[in-house]
């Protein structure tokens, strides 16, 4: 089965921007959704668990040898100001595959808040979740 990312993500997709990101935010206004919330996942490339993202991806991907570099993409540790430091969460930012696994790992809370009825929108950690008032 082929990851279909939800309509709501901009963000590290082809074709898709900020821009597109804001105009769909500004097309839920004006269908009433006017409760709006930005959120940006504090630390949130830091603090991603690998078991957890692993376990995610090995649900597009069977090849043990893709999920075993993926693994080691994770694992390798960060080197600052010639101190290491082992990586024991986190994925890498600026990496060419972080974008991806961030997409991938936040693919069921965009499902989760379309389920409950919220019009989402995402880019990368960022993102506007909006809901509707109800009438009274």
């Amino acid at each position: 089965m082929k990851r279909s990312f939800s309509h709501v993500v901009f963000g590290f997709r082809p074709g898709l921007n900020a821009h597109m990101a804001v105009e769909q935010i500004r097309n839920d206004l004006m269908d009433g959704y006017f409760f709006v919330i930005d959120a940006d996942i504090k630390t949130y490339f830091d603090s991603i668990p690998h078991d957890k993202l692993i376990e995610l991806f090995r649900e597009e991907v069977v090849d043990g040898s893709i999920i075993a570099l993926i693994r080691q993409f994770l694992e390798a540790g960060v080197l600052d100001a010639n101190v290491y430091s082992d990586s024991v969460t986190g994925s890498p930012q600026g990496g060419v595959i972080s974008p991806l696994l961030a997409n991938i790992y936040l693919h069921p809370l965009d499902e989760m808040m379309t389920e409950r009825g919220h019009r989402i929108t995402r880019y990368a950690d960022d993102c506007v979740p909006r809901k509707q008032p109800k009438c009274a």
